[in-house]
């Protein structure tokens, strides 16, 4: 039951750019003459994700090779992890980094497609055409 919620929460909480990188419209022509999209230029998340995913997949190896140990909050003695508890963590603990490595990429690269057509935009005159209203 734990490691079930423990994987459902790992799983929930991957992905800062997958959840909040607003991307440009797929695809846009000279002729549609539209205004720059409202998309996101930061890299703040990409690089949150970076980071996390680093921390993900080294706490995983540091898990499997044993130089993270189990601490006992209340009595504060430490013990060696059995072999299947590190195969648990150790494997969510590199999943996790995983999952926040492909956000990463897919928010540096969200991120690049919003900057590019932006630039394009400027380069290519728009004209945006007022729109009538009938009477």
């Amino acid at each position: 039951m734990f490691a079930r919620a423990l994987v459902l929460a790992v799983l929930m909480t991957s992905g800062c750019s997958y959840a909040f990188i607003q991307r440009p419209p797929r695809a846009v022509r000279p002729m549609d003459r539209m205004p720059p999209p409202d998309c996101t230029t930061s890299k703040t998340f990409p690089v949150l994700d970076a980071v996390l995913a680093i921390g993900g997949v080294a706490g995983g190896i540091g898990i499997y090779s044993g130089a993270i140990k189990d601490e006992n909050m209340d009595t504060g003695e430490r013990r060696e992890l059995t072999g299947n508890e590190k195969a648990l963590l150790g494997s969510i603990s590199i999943v996790e980094g995983l999952l926040f490595a492909w956000s990463s990429v897919h928010g540096f690269r969200q991120t690049q497609a919003c900057r590019d057509m932006q630039a394009w935009l400027q380069r290519e005159p728009v004209y945006i055409m007022p729109q009538t209203v009938p009477p």
